[in-house]
């Protein structure tokens, strides 16, 4: 089997970082080894690192874990573990990783996703988080941080997790008009996008450039999507 590429050192200086998203391992994957040839420091994946969701149809056959051993999402990490382009990256890209919607098991799925543990689990055996980890002994997703670099040179990268204890969406009550395609704002106070056991790291370390990449937009144009 091929191995992961060793994250650098905590004492390492960082120049080059690069961010990647949305990678449908059913079309061709050449662009890893376009980012192979430019030989980031750090590689930092935001999630829909697989198209793996069940559909409605399919969803409910899968509550049970050993059959969900066998779902769409274990056939996609398996397909992009065995493509040759995302096989050179890896042994050659330091990569540090989070997950969102296509790669938590149902597409926009949330707190109430029958399948989050059996998600989670496959993202930290595929991504080879350690066993003593402690994304695998908490029970609140996989959001993490790491830092890198001297004092004066210190960067950290906060990955959340927006997916394990977000609450549901309001759906639209107008099915793709403009500005409410999918969804609504809501605004339920009880109702939240669990980041702040992420962020609240970020207090903790003093650093000259602090990373938290999101898949949610800021202050968004196109409203009927997942943002805030």
């Amino acid at each position: 089997s091929v191995e992961w590429a060793t994250l650098p050192a905590v004492n390492q200086s960082l120049y080059s970082l690069a961010f990647g998203s949305c990678s449908d391992q059913t079309l061709p994957m050449t662009y890893w080894d376009t980012l192979s040839t430019l030989h980031p420091d750090i590689t930092i994946l935001m999630g829909d690192n697989v198209y793996g969701e069940c559909d409605d149809s399919s969803c409910e056959t899968l509550v049970d874990a050993s059959k969900y051993r066998n779902s769409p999402l274990k056939e996609a990490y398996d397909t992009l573990a065995s493509d040759p382009s995302f096989q050179r990256a890896r042994a050659n890209l330091p990569m540090i990783a989070t997950l969102d919607n296509h790669d938590y098991g149902r597409i926009d799925a949330n707190e109430n996703n029958p399948m989050k543990d059996e998600a989670k689990e496959m993202f930290l055996d595929f991504f080879a988080v350690p066993s003593n980890d402690e994304r695998r002994r908490l029970n609140d997703g996989v959001y993490t941080s790491y830092e890198w670099g001297p004092e004066g040179q210190k960067i950290q990268a906060i990955l959340l997790d927006v997916r394990y204890f977000h609450s549901e969406f309001k759906p639209t009550d107008e099915p793709g008009a403009p500005l409410k395609e999918k969804y609504i704002p809501d605004n339920d106070p009880k109702k939240e996008i669990p980041v702040a056991k992420t962020v609240e790291i970020a207090g903790t370390i003093t650093c000259s450039t602090r990373q938290c990449p999101s898949r949610y937009k800021l202050y968004p144009s196109d409203g009927g999507w997942p943002w805030f």
